[in-house]
């Protein structure tokens, strides 16, 4: 593990130094809307759109999926019946209920909206499509389960997640083998009510699903980094949430935490500009862990070249849901955080020398502006925030 040398300046207030970190003030899931939230609504519309043109067909699909659920035994028949009672407003009710004695507002509000939407959308759809006279498409009780469990599914931990997709599973085969319908009614209920969930997520938001400082601090354990103490924080500047962690000796570290949310917007950012720049070559990542580990391995070839990068002390896995960055932390301010008077020339040629060290190494920052560099108060500057960095650069991606 790298280390770093402690400095003996007296504790600061981290706002002050550092005008990106800001304590979160509020307790609780933090709402949000997500750009990926729009795009699964795009697709589910799409999907929608296809489905709807084979709305009453009997696929070759169809037929072998009829026949094998057919099969089930005629004694299984009340279960099923129980299932498909699922997909009813009362069980969007239980779980409103549940959410608001569990005190998630948020949530009665969503899965009641999200109930109640598909509803109403999913016999309007089906008179307008009209696909013939025992029309099913789109089935309107996996519509309404759909929905529930597309917005309720944020909430949950990883086996109640799991409870819900069999249910939904089980929910589809109680329609097809009480005759309520096709599989493709089937897909376009669940269509339908994913679709509606979305839009609802899209108007009131759904949870920011990323680390607590509990379990920030619960994985800094892990990676055998010692801290007293992990302030949340938040920053317009990255994709990744900034927590400040403190260690026993006074040092002060970065956590850069990459959850859901950040990674969501990372691919559609790297998407959108690989489709807007013909030679941009965007690097995607199966996993968090993998991405902020490449982030961590570019950190390290930019310092051993000379480049004046905060130290890395660790990267890995930050709970269920999320992989961290640790590196040392900017004492400073961005530079365009300056005022113009501060803008004097040896600052300029610290920024341009940066640069030029980098590209020695063949290294491609990939989002260059004055707020990843940080002036220091020694005089010094340092280029933070290597999340779109890449080693090995062509001469197109240097320049």
């Amino acid at each position: 593990m790298s280390t770093i040398e402690r400095t003996e300046a007296a504790p600061v207030d981290l706002q002050a130094v550092h005008p990106r970190i800001r304590p979160a003030t509020t307790a609780g899931r933090v709402l949000v809307r997500r750009p990926a939230d729009a795009v699964a609504l795009a697709a589910a519309t799409i999907l929608l759109i296809v489905l709807a043109g084979r709305a009453g067909t009997m696929t070759t699909v169809d037929e072998s999926l009829v026949g094998l659920i057919g099969s089930i035994p005629a004694g299984l028949r009340a279960l099923f019946v129980d299932i498909y009672r699922l997909g009813s407003l009362w069980m969007v009710a239980v779980v409103a209920g549940v959410a608001l004695w569990r005190k998630y507002t948020a949530l009665a509000v969503t899965v009641t909206a999200s109930g109640l939407l598909s509803w109403i959308v999913a016999p309007l759809l089906r008179a307008w499509i009209d696909s013939g006279p025992a029309a099913a498409f789109p089935l309107g009780r996996i519509a309404v389960f759909t929905a529930a469990v597309t917005v309720t599914v944020p909430y949950l931990a990883r086996p109640w997640r799991m409870v819900s997709v069999v249910t939904l599973a089980g929910l589809a085969v109680s329609a097809v083998y009480l005759g309520a319908g096709l599989p493709l009614d089937v897909a376009g209920g669940a269509v339908v009510g994913f679709a509606v969930a979305k839009a609802v997520q899209l108007v009131v938001g759904g949870p920011a699903n990323r680390p607590t400082t509990t379990e920030v601090r619960a994985a800094l354990a892990r990676l055998a980094v010692d801290v007293v103490d992990v302030v949340e924080a938040d920053s317009k500047w990255t994709i990744a949430a900034e927590m400040v962690a403190t260690t026993p000796d006074d040092r002060r570290l970065l956590v850069r935490v990459l959850g859901r949310d950040q990674r969501d917007l990372s691919l559609i950012a790297k998407s959108w500009r690989w489709l807007n720049q013909k030679d941009y070559e965007p690097n995607f990542f199966v996993t968090r862990v993998s991405e902020v580990e490449h982030e961590a391995y570019v950190m390290l070839l930019a310092r051993r070249a000379g480049a004046p990068v905060p130290d890395v002390v660790a990267a890995g896995r930050a709970g269920e849901n999320a992989a961290l960055l640790i590196e040392e932390y900017s004492e400073g301010r961005p530079v365009d955080r300056l005022a113009p008077q501060e803008i004097t020339e040896r600052l300029i040629a610290e920024m341009w020398a940066a640069l030029a060290k980098l590209r020695d190494a063949r290294i491609a920052h990939g989002a260059l502006s004055a707020d990843r560099f940080v002036a220091r108060a020694d005089g010094d500057v340092w280029l933070t925030d290597f999340s779109t960095a890449t080693a090995s650069a062509t001469p197109d991606r240097l320049d």
